[in-house]
């Protein structure tokens, strides 16, 4: 809003809380939540078995307004993304609810860790925008469909291990 850069491009989700502050373009990815435990939990595999436990997550997330819209949950809220997997790694939380992507990514660097149950409550992604720039936001859609269509985006998804059923 400030004019420091023309466009957030960093795993923003379409929220109505978003959608009031900026302009949001078409969604680009599907993410979901994914619960992440040490690889000796088997308990912790939905939203419900999380009560009663020390849960980290990012801050102002969806993940976040979650777990906290659950009760019950002793909700860590961290300002990046390595920490809750270190806190987690160490006995200090019993797990770590965050987007899949990240799951993802963090998951390939803790081998001492795990995806816990199924990916759930499904959200979008999109590119903010500062409201005033309608013509930006009109070609950053269209580039997004284009994208789309030529399965530039299903590449880039598949080399980063992101693609699945959602993304149909």
């Amino acid at each position: 809003q400030r004019g420091n850069f023309d466009i957030a491009l960093n795993g923003l989700e379409i929220t109505d809380e978003h959608r009031q502050q900026i302009a949001m373009s078409a969604p680009y990815y599907v993410y979901t939540q994914q619960i992440i435990t040490r690889r000796d939990n088997r308990s912790l595999t939905n939203l419900a078995s999380l009560k009663g436990r020390a849960v980290g997550t990012l801050s102002a997330t969806v993940a976040q307004r979650l777990l906290e819209k659950a009760g019950g949950v002793d909700v860590r809220v961290y300002p990046g993304q390595v920490e809750p997997f270190r806190d987690l790694n160490n006995g200090r939380i019993d797990a770590v609810m965050l987007d899949l992507p990240i799951a993802v990514y963090y998951l390939t660097k803790e081998p001492n860790l795990k995806r816990s149950g199924e990916p759930f409550a499904p959200g979008y992604y999109g590119l903010g925008i500062r409201k005033e720039d309608a013509t930006l936001l009109l070609a950053l859609n269209k580039a997004l469909a284009e994208l789309q269509a030529d399965g530039s985006l299903e590449k880039i998804y598949r080399r980063w291990d992101l693609w699945d059923q959602n993304q149909l």
